[in-house]
C-alpha cells in the first residue's frame, strides 16, 4: 500500500510538471559502481560495475532551484566472495531495477548543481554467477524470490551543465545510500545493504517558449 502511495506521488508530479511551462526534459546513460554491505562477516564484498540509462524531467521552482523526476534502468550488484569447506566461491551479483529518485536542485549561475532527495527503486530481476574452485565449476542462480521488490534509497548528487557550447548537456554524479534491506531475510548473507555510486552524461531539452535553456 505505501510503494502504491509512493507511484501516485510520483505520476501526479509527473503530470503536474507537463502542465507547467518552466520544464526540461532528457535522456542520460552512464555507469553505476555498487556494492552490497552483507551483515554477515562470512563474506567479502566488493564493487562492480553496471549500466544506467533513463530519462527525466525537470522543473524549475525558482531561479536557482528545481525538482527532478527521473526513470531510469538501473543495474546494481556486487562482487561477492567466500570460502566454503576447502573451496574458494566468488562471483557477481546483478540486480536490475526501475528507480524513480525525485530530487531537489540547488543550481549556480556558472552551472554547476547540487541535489538531493529519495528513490524507490522496482525489483525487475536478482541474478548470481559463482565460480567455485576444488573442483572448478560455475553455477548460476536467481535470487529474485529472496530480494526485496522495493528498495528506498537517499540520493546526494552534484553536476555541472553546459550552458554556452552545447546548451544542454551536461554531467553529473551521484551517490544513493540503501534505507532497506536488498533482501527478505532468507539468505545466507543476512541483512544486506545497497550503495550505489552513479556518473552518467544527460542532455536536457527545453519544453517552455522561452529562449533560454533549462538547467538540469
Amino acid at each position: 500500500m505505501f510503494m502504491k502511495k509512493i507511484i501516485i506521488l510520483l505520476t501526479a508530479t509527473v503530470l503536474s510538471f507537463v502542465a507547467k511551462a518552466q520544464f526540461s526534459f532528457g535522456p542520460k546513460a552512464g555507469v553505476n559502481i555498487a556494492k552490497e554491505k552483507y551483515g554477515d562477516i562470512f563474506y567479502s564484498t566488493t564493487s562492480h560495475s553496471f549500466f544506467c540509462a533513463g530519462v527525466f524531467a525537470n522543473y524549475a521552482l525558482k531561479k536557482q532551484f528545481a525538482a527532478q523526476l527521473e526513470l531510469v534502468y538501473s543495474g546494481e550488484g556486487t562482487n561477492e566472495s567466500y570460502t566454503s569447506g576447502s573451496r574458494n566461491v566468488s562471483g557477481v551479483v546483478t540486480i536490475n531495477r526501475i528507480n524513480i529518485p525525485l530530487l531537489f536542485q540547488y543550481k549556480t549561475p556558472v552551472g554547476v548543481y547540487f541535489e538531493t532527495g529519495p528513490q524507490i527503486g522496482l525489483l525487475l530481476s536478482a541474478k548470481g554467477e559463482y565460480k567455485y574452485t576444488n573442483p572448478n565449476s560455475t553455477k548460476n542462480y536467481d535470487f529474485k524470490s529472496n530480494t526485496q521488490s522495493a528498495l528506498f534509497s537517499w540520493c546526494f548528487g552534484a553536476g555541472y551543465q553546459l550552458t554556452k557550447s552545447v546548451p544542454g548537456l551536461g554531467i553529473g554524479a551521484r551517490y544513493a545510500a540503501g534505507l532497506s534491506r536488498v533482501d527478505k531475510g532468507s539468505v545466507a548473507a543476512n541483512s544486506i545493504k545497497s550503495n550505489v555510486i552513479s556518473v552518467a552524461l544527460f542532455w536536457a531539452i527545453p519544453c517552455s517558449g522561452k529562449t533560454k535553456t533549462q538547467k538540469h
